[in-house]
């Protein structure tokens, strides 16, 4: 029973790091990339989970045949410091939309926390959680791609 116990409060505590990772991620990188992070904003729908997950079945196909040829590793390596990169720009990008949902007249340090908490909680619910957290890494890679590929929107 204490095992049990032990492992609820690591599970609770790795949640609230990975809340609190994101949670500075969401803050740092609007304030960084702020037409990059609106453009992939504008990409977080259920077409961009099929663009990442058709990129990271890519990814992974390009690093398993990197066994014997170095090129292709090396390219497999920058593609995959590229989908970090994006997946970063994404998870921004996911972190900022549901803070907007939650608090849309919130200050935005309450809104960036407490929706990078909400999102890192519920990724931490046993099986669904990772279906949940699964999904979410995708959309955020798909939407990265597109807010790093297209053009940000200029506003005036």
């Amino acid at each position: 029973m204490p095992n049990v116990l032990l492992a609820i409060v690591l599970l609770a505590l790795l949640a609230c790091f990975l809340g609190l990772s994101l949670g500075a991620l969401g803050l740092l990188l609007p304030v960084l990339l702020p037409g990059r992070v609106e453009t992939a904003r504008q990409y977080l729908r259920v077409p961009s989970l099929w663009m990442g997950l058709a990129h990271g079945l890519l990814l992974l196909l390009l690093l398993s045949r990197a066994e014997h040829r170095p090129l292709v590793g090396l390219l497999g390596v920058i593609w995959l410091v590229f989908a970090l990169f994006c997946l970063a720009l994404g998870a921004a990008a996911g972190i900022e939309q549901v803070g907007f949902l939650l608090w849309p007249e919130g200050p935005r340090l309450r809104r960036s926390l407490g929706s990078a908490l909400v999102v890192a909680w519920a990724c931490a619910v046993p099986y669904l959680g990772q279906v949940l957290a699964l999904c979410f890494l995708l959309t955020a890679y798909g939407a990265g791609l597109g807010g790093w590929t297209r053009r940000p929107r200029v506003s005036n």
